[in-house]
């Protein structure tokens, strides 16, 4: 058997400048400081939830793909939250990938300042051919 659970609470990513990510996090995603600690801040809006911690010496992995690292976390919204998410990242000038078509769902994919990919994604039919 396996553990119970409610659903993620949140995932917890280190970041280089506390201020600009939590920025960032509420320019893009309208989240707002729930509670700060001396090193690590948890950022939220309604259910979903991130922690920021605290890392200003850090550097980026040069190449990711040979070291285990956070590949990217994914909101889910609907079909219409896409589109508003692909027009508000044109509006805003915020560099993104996407939509992309999975085959399972559609998405687009944005990177937050210390290199995190932040992925949108909406369930979709197989022959579906937009979201």
């Amino acid at each position: 058997m396996a553990i119970d659970f409610e659903r993620m609470d949140h995932v917890a990513i280190r970041v280089k400048d506390m201020d600009a990510s939590a920025k960032w996090y509420s320019d893009v995603l309208g989240m707002e400081i729930l509670h700060q600690w001396s090193n690590a801040w948890i950022l939220g809006r309604g259910k979903a939830r991130l922690g920021l911690y605290a890392a200003p010496n850090a550097t980026a992995v040069n190449d990711p793909e040979q070291y285990l690292t956070l590949h990217h976390f994914a909101y889910l919204v609907t079909p219409r939250q896409l589109i508003a998410a692909e027009v508000f990242l044109k509006d805003s000038q915020i560099t993104y990938e996407g939509p992309k078509d999975s085959g399972y769902f559609w998405s687009l994919f944005v990177t937050d300042p210390d290199g995190y990919r932040v992925e949108f994604l909406t369930d979709h039919p197989p022959d579906s051919d937009s979201p």
